[in-house]
């Protein structure tokens, strides 16, 4: 009887299957400038992988990041500030939302007039705000990783009272919507049989 003896150089393989990562379902796109100062930011990566797609940018996050990443991020932040952890985008940078209100700067004077419109229509002094205020709170606030800043003294009340009682703010815009609707669907309804007529 004839036995078959392996060879010693083959003792030492490993011949368990190996154990191989999830593939990924996306392009292996290659991240511009590794290895210089000019290599491109993740930000900008998943913008061209996205592109490369042919989807949007939220698309992609929502269906491949989103799972991974979790809560914590630009994405799932909503700008009540009730959201109860801190918000960071997805390259680790920190997010601030900047709610300045009426800037006192040309853009109302400079706006186009309608067509029986005299002068621009300006909001008034006390309302408005200078540029100078408005970059600082920015730079005060990107220091010290506010996830909102809101200047305005009347959005201020809003925002305290939409978070001490949401249910209020919410029933003062509605209130008298129920009439309205009622008299713009008296106001279609006319329309609508004359078509049906003709």
């Amino acid at each position: 009887m004839q036995v078959e003896r392996t060879p010693p150089e083959y003792a030492s393989w490993d011949v368990t299957v190996p154990t191989l990562p999830a593939r990924s379902r996306l392009y292996r796109l290659e991240p511009y400038g590794i290895g210089t100062p000019w290599v491109e930011s993740l930000t900008g990566y998943i913008t061209r992988l996205a592109e490369a797609h042919c989807v949007s940018t939220g698309i992609l996050y929502a269906k491949e990041i989103a799972p991974v990443v979790g809560k914590g991020n630009i994405f799932t932040f909503r700008l009540t500030g009730t959201a109860g952890y801190p918000t960071h985008a997805i390259n680790g940078l920190g997010v601030t939302a900047l709610c300045p209100g009426f800037v006192s700067t040309n853009l109302f004077t400079s706006a186009p007039l309608g067509d029986k419109q005299q002068e621009a229509n300006v909001p008034p002094k006390f309302c408005q705000i200078s540029p100078e205020r408005v970059a600082r709170a920015a730079v005060r606030a990107i220091r010290r990783d506010r996830r909102i800043v809101v200047l305005e003294p009347a959005a201020r009340l809003t925002c305290a009272l939409n978070r001490i009682t949401p249910w209020f703010l919410d029933f003062f815009f509605h209130l008298g919507q129920r009439k309205r609707v009622a008299r713009k669907m008296a106001k279609l309804e006319p329309d609508q049989d004359s078509r049906r007529a003709a």
